[in-house]
């Protein structure tokens, strides 16, 4: 099974980011955009994971992260990675608190208790928004990215967290939530 642990967002949310799709999907039809129903924000892709793992991790889950406590971030920007010059996915940056930070050191930590490697790169929040084909009308592109650099989409509540299954179609993946846990 190929699963990953995410923060899922209210539809509403996904409304506002899909707003933001469509006026970018003008600039470059050449971007693999994010469907409605996948958008969320992952906090640990696991991989190929064995289904005695995946119910390992379930528990894991519910057992630690029982009374974390819910806690708000901002939702925040638009932008493009790795970079300017060749720029391959375009996200909404999401604001890392310590609360953030925290769940996602228990979530690695739950994880590498069950046989998962920690993720090597410092961990980024973020919500991908397309995935770009081609370079062609880049410069335009990253124009009217870099104008929504500071805008705000608000703050959401993080209530619970989502273990998710992933699994992969000619036309996308299509995620099912093996498990939601309170925090």
């Amino acid at each position: 099974m190929r699963i990953f642990v995410a923060i899922e967002l209210s539809e509403e949310k996904k409304e506002h980011f899909l707003l933001v799709r469509k006026s970018l999907e003008k600039v470059n039809e050449d971007v693999r955009w994010i469907r409605r129903e996948a958008m969320h924000i992952t906090l640990k892709f696991l991989g190929e994971v064995s289904k005695d793992k995946v119910e390992e991790i379930k528990n894991n889950l519910t057992k630690t992260l029982q009374g974390f406590g819910s806690f708000k971030i901002e939702i925040k920007g638009v932008g493009f990675s790795p970079n300017s010059v060749k720029p391959r996915i375009i996200w909404i940056g999401i604001e890392k608190t310590e609360k953030l930070k925290q769940l996602h050191r228990i979530v690695e930590d739950i994880c590498f208790m069950s046989g998962i490697e920690r993720e090597k790169r410092g961990f980024v929040a973020h919500l991908t928004l397309g995935r770009i084909r081609s370079l062609k009308k880049k410069d335009e592109l990253i124009q009217k990215i870099k104008k929504l650099d500071n805008f705000s989409f608000g703050k959401i509540v993080v209530k619970e967290v989502s273990l998710m299954e992933s699994r992969l179609f000619s036309h996308g993946a299509k995620h099912i939530c093996l498990e939601k846990t309170s925090l």
